[in-house]
């Protein structure tokens, strides 16, 4: 099952299962927006197409909560 979140403003969680998910990056999230999983280590998200195998982590972000 795909879903395509359209849009996203203030105030919106969007709940992540676990799972391998294959997605067009960059993921875009929208000041306010938060990403809710249920885990850290159950849930991949991975390039939808070519051989992109670099991953990025947010340590901290000054002013969030």
């Amino acid at each position: 099952m795909t879903i395509a979140v359209v849009s996203a403003s203030t105030g919106d969680v969007i709940y992540v299962k676990n799972g391998v998910y294959r997605e067009n990056l960059p993921l875009r999230i929208p000041a306010g927006v938060t990403v809710q999983g249920e885990s850290l280590r159950g849930t991949e998200i991975r390039p939808g197409s070519g051989t992109g195998h670099q991953v990025k982590t947010i340590g901290s972000i000054t002013g969030g909560t």
